[in-house]
């Protein structure tokens, strides 16, 4: 029980890591996108690090949802409950 917190509290970690770097890349884009280029290149490259370690890491509580990206159109989405992380619909 005490290695499923330990995941748990890691993937929480990774998750809080990951969306702290997006916020960075997010400021870095309003101020100078060009000048900010191999800073900005870096967090994306470690979030995609990131993310590959949620794929590997994380127990998946899957779900299946609909999401809506406009007034009248929505999309099927499968995700995990935990890492967030996407995957394709079967």
């Amino acid at each position: 029980m005490e290695e499923t917190n330990d995941i748990y509290n890691d993937v929480t970690q990774m998750i809080q890591f990951k969306n702290q770097m997006q916020n960075a890349i997010d400021f870095f884009n309003m101020q100078d996108p060009i000048f900010n280029k191999a800073i900005i290149s870096q967090f994306k490259s470690t979030i995609s690090t990131i993310n590959n370690k949620l794929m590997s890491e994380c127990h998946h509580d899957y779900e299946e949802d609909y999401i809506d990206i406009s007034d009248t159109k929505t999309i099927h989405i499968n995700y995990c409950r935990n890492c967030l992380s996407t995957f394709p619909i079967a």
